[in-house]
C-alpha cells in the first residue's frame, strides 16, 4: 500500500526540493499534524503545480512550503470553478 512521505507542511524548501517531494509523494498528502485537513492533489493540478514552481524560481523566492502551494492550488480551483462559460456572460448581458 501506497504511504506518502511524511514531511512538516511548514517546512520551507526549494523549488527544485518540493517538485522532487510532490514526485515522491505522487498525489496524496495528508496534512495530519494541521489545521488545514486532507490536501489532496489531483491530475488537473499538475500544471498549476509547474506553473507555481517556475513563477517562484523566477521571481527568485528560494524558500517554499507545501501550505503555500495548497492555498495557490485551492485559490487557482476556485477561479477556475467561477469562471461561467462565454455564453452565459453573453445571456447575462443581453437580458
Amino acid at each position: 500500500m501506497f504511504k506518502p512521505k511524511q514531511i512538516a507542511p511548514f517546512f520551507s524548501m526549494t523549488p527544485m526540493q518540493l517538485s522532487e517531494t510532490l514526485r515522491e509523494i505522487h498525489v496524496v498528502y495528508p496534512l495530519h499534524q494541521t489545521p488545514l485537513g486532507s490536501f489532496l492533489l489531483t491530475e488537473k493540478d499538475l500544471s498549476i503545480i509547474e506553473t507555481y514552481l517556475k513563477t517562484k524560481m523566477l521571481f527568485g523566492n528560494k524558500k517554499l512550503t507545501l501550505v503555500h502551494l495548497k492555498d495557490y492550488i485551492e485559490r487557482k480551483r476556485e477561479e477556475e470553478e467561477n469562471v461561467a462559460p462565454d455564453w452565459l456572460h453573453m445571456i447575462q448581458s443581453i437580458s
